[in-house]
């Protein structure tokens, strides 16, 4: 039953997130999709080097994005609205998903919300770019 919540709760907050930054202009969203896209990579890149099967690197990077999303809270944030609450609550979503807390049909959903975004505001120059900067797409 927790993990059902979870994965409704963290579905329900990528939406509100996305929604969020569509609203600002499309430089802005492409700034906050390489930035959110790079967070994401960045784990994947320490997970994949990691000799723990990734559980370090996760804990890390996840801790990052909530900092992140606290400075925000800090600096005056007060919901999805804000787009550094919105790209750091993406990251450390997108994070919990895949970390297993919510199942993998709802990963499988948060990842296809967030790249959806992503592929829709980058180029696919820009997206590969990204990609091969931490050595993913080799």
């Amino acid at each position: 039953m927790f993990k059902r919540a979870k994965a409704k709760f963290l579905i329900s907050d990528t939406e509100l997130c996305l929604k969020g930054l569509l609203g600002l202009p499309p430089d802005a969203q492409k700034d906050y999709a390489n930035d959110i896209l790079r967070n994401i990579f960045a784990l994947i890149a320490d997970a994949e080097r990691s000799s723990d099967g990734g559980k370090e690197a996760n804990k890390v990077h996840l801790q990052l994005a909530k900092d992140r999303r606290h400075k925000a809270l800090s600096a005056g944030a007060s919901d999805h609205s804000h787009p550094e609450w919105a790209a750091a609550a993406l990251v450390e979503g997108w994070m919990m998903a895949n970390g297993g807390v919510a199942g993998r049909e709802a990963a499988d959903t948060i990842t296809g919300l967030i790249f959806g975004w992503v592929h829709e505001t980058l180029s696919d120059s820009e997206f590969s770019a990204v990609e091969k900067s931490f050595g993913l797409n080799s």
